[in-house]
């Protein structure tokens, strides 16, 4: 039973890695910065998002510069207004 998790443990570190490599392939630096930031905070976001970052970079086979990202994350998210933190 433990082997079972562990291989799916493996498994799951085996994809998350093969995503990331493709997402530095389909993201400028900075853009791929800022989706690391969003896994760090929200990862079920992160998923959607990095799914549609390749479904983006297949149609238009360029590297999604990170004011695009921009405006997909904030389409994904919706009209969630955004946080914003003031320090007094």
């Amino acid at each position: 039973m433990a082997g079972e998790e562990n291989d799916k443990a493996e498994q799951q570190a085996r994809m998350e890695q093969q995503l990331k490599m493709y997402l530095r392939i389909s993201l400028e630096p900075d853009a791929y910065e800022r989706l690391m930031n969003v896994r760090l905070s929200d990862p079920r976001f992160y998923t959607t998002a990095a799914q549609q970052v390749l479904g983006l970079y297949k149609k238009f086979n360029r590297k999604i510069k990170e004011e695009e990202l921009l405006m997909l994350l904030r389409s994904l998210r919706g009209k969630k207004k955004e946080s914003k933190i003031t320090f007094k």
